[in-house]
């Protein structure tokens, strides 16, 4: 059904047209998966249509929201960014990091060696009749000392809450994440020191305290600390693959499945920017919560 549907959204093009359009349309894409649609089939087809188109103008508006966030944290002098890092157990390499090599490849890895080798192995995927997962990665950059609580508002553990509430997400982890379990305490701690303004122009003001390290991830006890916030999802395979699997019916026999149509070999790109509004609308919301942590500044508010 979906299939069908969005076969017809490509064939038309814009939200403006008729039900006879429609139906025109998913005759068409009825052919192209060769399906036969009765009369009420495309009556029930072109009601979810609609019902799909409405879901499309909503979408826009929530990311026009997402953009006006976006350019009240950057007023802030916070910014978000999230990219994939891993693909199938391709990973980027840090030292061919480059942002903007996100752009130039479909997967907004930002390493193209990882990228052109990530988007083989999806090839021989698709070719298998097959999916895989991946790894978003997301960094807020500017994010002020003191956002979040110690216990019940923790920012990192929202972060995770936001993550977690995306389709797909089965995992999250913030700064060193996982890799701290097998640390040392002398490896994971994070030194502080007093900073000094550079030779070549360091934008740090000179006796600034600031971390040496950031295996935490921007957060220390629920709290950011004023050093970059560095988190990742992970997102499970595609699960609508072509491959035969095994189930069991209505009627209780085991049977075994192949779903026909068009889908996608991975979820991962799609989800970098689902990823990065999320963690938008989190920061933004710590950040308003956070006005009321001190007692003069609710004393202020509401004196007004």
């Amino acid at each position: 059904v979906v299939d069908l549907i969005i076969s017809a959204q490509e064939t038309l093009g814009t939200v403006n047209v008729t039900d006879d359009q429609i139906s025109s349309a998913l005759d068409v894409a009825a052919g192209e998966l060769g399906v036969t649609l009765s009369d009420s089939d495309k009556s029930t087809l072109i009601q979810l249509y609609n019902k799909f188109k409405n879901m499309d103008l909503d979408e826009n508006e929530l990311r026009s929201q997402v953009n006006k966030v976006y350019d009240k944290l950057e007023s802030l002098g916070i910014t978000v960014r999230a990219y994939t890092r891993e693909v199938g157990g391709i990973c980027i390499a840090q030292e061919r990091f480059d942002l903007d090599e996100m752009w130039n490849n479909r997967l907004y890895m930002p390493d193209a060696r990882a990228a052109a080798q990530a988007e083989a192995r999806l090839e021989e995927l698709m070719a298998g009749k097959d999916s895989c997962g991946g790894v978003v990665e997301c960094i807020i950059r500017g994010m002020p000392a003191g956002a979040g609580e110690p216990v019940f508002e923790k920012l990192d553990a929202n972060l995770a809450k936001a993550m977690l509430s995306i389709g797909a997400v089965k995992g999250f982890e913030i700064g060193d994440g996982f890799a701290a379990s097998r640390a040392r305490g002398s490896e994971n701690n994070d030194g502080f020191g007093i900073s000094h303004k550079a030779a070549d122009g360091s934008p740090y003001l000179s006796g600034r305290i600031e971390k040496q390290t950031n295996h935490s991830g921007g957060t220390l006890g629920g709290i950011s600390d004023g050093s970059d916030i560095v988190f990742r999802a992970a997102f499970k395979p595609t699960p609508s693959i072509a491959s035969p699997q095994q189930t069991v019916n209505r009627d209780g026999e085991e049977i075994e499945i192949s779903i026909k149509g068009r889908h996608d070999p991975i979820i991962v790109p799609r989800a970098v920017v689902v990823v990065e509004a999320m963690a938008a609308f989190t920061v933004a919301d710590m950040m308003l919560c956070g006005m009321g942590a001190r007692m003069d500044r609710v004393k202020e508010f509401y004196a007004r």
